[in-house]
């Protein structure tokens, strides 16, 4: 299996006023499986900037907290998504989310999420999460 088209994540404009925004499908990740079926679990790092078990974005030292939650399709939808027993594990609070493949073709691995701009000065905020899959 392989990592194909990602999708990243993109919570678009929000005021600095508003107490959160919550996005379907805020990103995605694509995974390819070919000659190999069976269970695959696909696990999201916690980024550059977690502090407190919480995923921050940057923008030149101010922070804004978000959160990626696992999409309606999966187990535990709607709970934060992290990489909890795979390999080089960093957001171990969370766990993965896990299916079952056909041995031929693609899979697409919707992520939901939430941002709490509240108190953040407007701009552009970024963080680096990591992908992990395992099969």
């Amino acid at each position: 299996c392989s990592i194909g088209t990602i999708v990243n994540a993109n919570f678009g404009s929000t005021p600095g006023s508003a107490a959160e925004k919550s996005v379907d499908n805020v990103g995605a990740v694509n995974v390819a499986c070919f000659g190999i079926g069976g269970t695959v679990s696909v696990g999201l790092g916690a980024g550059d900037y977690v502090s407190g078990g919480e995923r921050y974005m940057d923008k030149g030292g101010d922070r804004l907290r978000y959160r990626l939650l696992k999409d309606q399709a999966d187990a535990g939808a709607g709970t934060d998504w992290g990489d909890q027993g795979l390999t080089g594990a960093t957001f171990t609070a969370h766990t993965p989310v896990t299916r079952t493949l056909s041995s031929n073709g693609n899979q697409l691995f919707n992520i939901d999420g939430i941002a709490y701009p509240a108190g953040s000065p407007d701009g552009t905020y970024t963080d680096t999460v990591r992908i992990t899959v395992e099969y």
